[in-house]
């Protein structure tokens, strides 16, 4: 009896912190303020974009253009962290890991956004950048214009 109490206990835990992660879920269009840069040049400039928070798998997802996914745990408080792999970069011979780390909050995204760059292995530097944005799935649908019956 008890293993299965355990197990029923685990299962709904799991599933409550999906749940919950959905309230975060969505496309928003953020902006982007450098915050720090100690890089011999911008390496990574941004403009306005759209940046997407998903599921993937049991995974939360933040995919921002240009950048490798970054995967994180769903929180239950509409806080987000996640990390993307070492990897690649558009700068030739360069490699880096990128995360972020803020919340969602009444449909409004506050994160801190970070490049570590790397070059065989060694550190080579950081920028960072402020991003805040609205969802934009939470966007006031118009109702459809009434029809008017045609009079015969």
């Amino acid at each position: 009896m008890r293993p299965l109490l355990v197990a029923t206990v685990a299962t709904v835990l799991s599933l409550g912190s999906i749940a919950s992660a959905e309230t975060i879920l969505g496309t928003y269009e953020v902006k982007y303020e450098v915050s720090s840069n100690n890089c011999p040049n911008e390496f990574l400039k941004f403009a306005r974009g759209d940046l997407k928070i998903a599921m993937k798998g049991a995974l939360v997802a933040v995919d921002i253009e240009r950048i490798p996914m970054m995967t994180g745990q769903p929180t239950k408080t509409g806080k987000i962290t996640a990390k993307s792999k070492l990897g690649r970069t558009a700068v030739a011979g360069m490699e880096g890991v990128f995360q972020v780390a803020g919340r969602v909050q009444n449909g409004l995204l506050s994160l801190v956004f970070t490049g570590e760059y790397q070059t065989q292995g060694h550190p080579l530097c950081t920028q960072s950048w402020s991003i805040s944005g609205t969802r934009k799935d939470d966007e006031p649908v118009k109702p459809a214009p009434k029809s008017v019956p045609k009079k015969t």
